[in-house]
């Protein structure tokens, strides 16, 4: 008979400081905060495009699109963080 494989051992240092599951949803957190932040970029960008007379819908279409994507966004990070609020 062959012996069980053995579970690596790991030095406390290497352990996660939290919960896998809290690890894990800071990163989500990161994610979207960095998503946030490119979408701020290109709204701001789309503002900068629009002209004072005239608008296009095709450029209003856009800037409403990623204001909602942001909106998305803001919700699911208040979702994931209540606690902090």
């Amino acid at each position: 008979m062959t012996n069980p494989p053995m579970r690596p051992k790991f030095a406390p240092s290497v352990r996660c400081r939290y919960p896998r599951g809290m690890a894990e949803m800071d990163r989500m957190v990161a994610e979207i905060e960095n998503e946030l932040k490119l979408l701020e970029e290109k709204i701001g960008e789309v503002k900068r495009r629009l002209p004072a007379h005239s608008v296009k819908p095709p450029i209003m279409m856009e800037l409403l699109e990623l204001e909602d994507r942001r909106d998305e966004l803001l919700k699911i990070i208040g979702n994931l963080k209540p606690a902090e609020r």
